[in-house]
This record gives C-alpha cells, structure tokens and sequence, in this order.
C-alpha cells in the first residue's frame, strides 16, 4: 500500500510542472522507489519528437533554389527602388565606381568568358526592361540620355568622328540581319516618332533642322555611290506607294523622304 501511494505521490509530483524542483524531484523520487539509477536518468532527458528533425544542412534542394529566388527577388526590388530615387549625381559616382571595378575584376578575363558574361548581361537587361512599368522605362531612359549628353560634352572630336563610324557600321550590321517583319515595324516606329517630333515643333526649329538636313543631305549625296543611290530610291518608291495605299497624308510623307533618310544613313 505504501508503495502505491509513494507511485501516485510521484506521479502528481512528475506532472506539477509549476514546482521549481521538478526536474529533480523527477530523478530523486524513483531513485527511493526502488528504480534504477539508468531509469532516473532516462527521467532527467527531455521528451523527443518521433518525426526527425531537419537542420539547415538536410533541407530539400528545391526549398533552398526557391528561398535563393526568393531573395534575389527581394534583392533586385529594392535595388531597383533605391535607383529610382537616386540623383543624377549619386548616378554617375554608381557608375563610376561599377566602371572601376569591371577593369579590375576582368582585366584577366579571357575571350571566350567575356563573351558569355556579355551574353548574360544582355539577356538580363531584356528580361529587366521586359518587366519595367512604364514610369520606371521613362526614368530609365531621361537618366540614359542625360548620362549620355555628359559622356559627349567632353568627348574629343577623334572619339566622336570614331564612334560614329562605329555606330553607322554596327547599325548597317543590323539592318542586314532584320527580318522583313523587322523592318516594317522600325520604319513604322520612326515615321511615328518623327510625325510626333513635326507636330510640335517650333517655327525656328524647324527652319534650323531644314537647313542641316539639306546640307547633309548633300554632303551625302556627293559621297553616294551607285548602289546606295539604287537602295535609297527603292526605299523611297516602296514608302510613297505604302502611304498612298494607307490614306495619311502625303505632305508629311515627303517631308519624311525629304529628311528622313539621312538621319536614319547616320
């Protein structure tokens, strides 16, 4: 009898979690109930869980690829935030220092790895500027135009002349490679912008741009050769019969031929 009320004693005692002396009573009572020493020390350890635990080490892949996007997500947001507030200023030092650390970072990089840094490069610029709201296009693009004017203002007259052979022959390399499809929808995309540019423009402005696009355009007609002169009338009978098919207005149409060639040459 004593030894069944000594049991229920230390039963009620094991389960009052609030006494203080619990995890000692918990050793001590069956040790003088007669249990052995390995039992009253199987009493001190704590309950452990059936399921097995899982540290970080043991976590699923998949998990740790999805918290990886997750943070480059968060990463990239918050970059992309802190841009938009920035000033042109704070712009060009970012710059500046990103420029200074690409010629010490891949001043040892070989061909073939900068080619596949540039490849990468370029797909995540499309894939940002796929995913860009249009305010965030518009501050991209005044921020881009504004980094420009301050590149050409101290640019010398051999790096300017330089660039501009680059660029017409880098541009003649893309008009190769342009589709049909392509090409239509960047003479449509310049004729709009440039009906755009025409509607509002002032009185002195455009009698200025009509006195260098006719001394261009001669400067280019001298240097013209036969088969640039052959190409640049195809192009203009193909875009006179496509706005006369359409209906708009032919006044603007020549205007377009008048000045539009050259620049689009440049």
């Amino acid at each position: 009898m004593n030894a069944g009320s000594s049991a229920d004693e230390s039963e009620e005692v094991k389960t009052e979690e609030e006494n203080p002396l619990f995890p000692i009573n918990n050793f001590v009572l069956p040790l003088l109930n007669g249990a052995s020493l390995q039992e009253a020390l199987a009493n001190l350890l704590p309950l452990q869980d059936d399921t097995p635990s899982t540290s970080k080490n043991q976590e699923n892949p998949e998990a740790i690829d999805e918290k990886t996007s997750t943070k480059r997500q968060r990463d990239a947001e918050r970059k992309r935030r802190s841009r938009l507030e920035e000033t042109p200023e704070e712009t060009r030092k970012r710059l500046d220092k990103a420029r200074e650390y690409k010629r010490t970072k891949y001043v040892q990089e070989t061909t073939e790895a900068q080619k596949e840094r540039l490849r990468r490069d370029a797909e995540r610029k499309r894939e940002a500027r796929a995913n860009e709201t249009p305010e965030e296009g518009r501050i991209r693009r005044e921020k881009a135009l504004l980094h420009r004017k301050q590149y050409l203002m101290k640019e010398s007259a051999e790096k300017a002349l330089a660039r501009k052979k680059k660029d017409a022959e880098r541009r003649r390399e893309c008009l190769k490679k342009e589709t049909e499809e392509e090409a239509q929808i960047r003479r449509e995309k310049t004729a709009a912008r440039r009906r755009e540019y025409l509607e509002h423009e002032s009185p002195e402005k455009a009698r200025a741009r009509k006195e260098r696009d006719a001394e261009r355009r001669r400067r280019y007609l001298e240097n013209e050769t036969e088969e640039q002169r052959n190409h640049r009338k195809e192009l203009d009978s193909a875009r006179k019969r496509e706005m006369r098919s359409s209906g708009e207005d032919f006044d603007v149409l020549d205007e377009i031929l008048r000045n539009g060639n050259l620049l689009i040459q440049e």
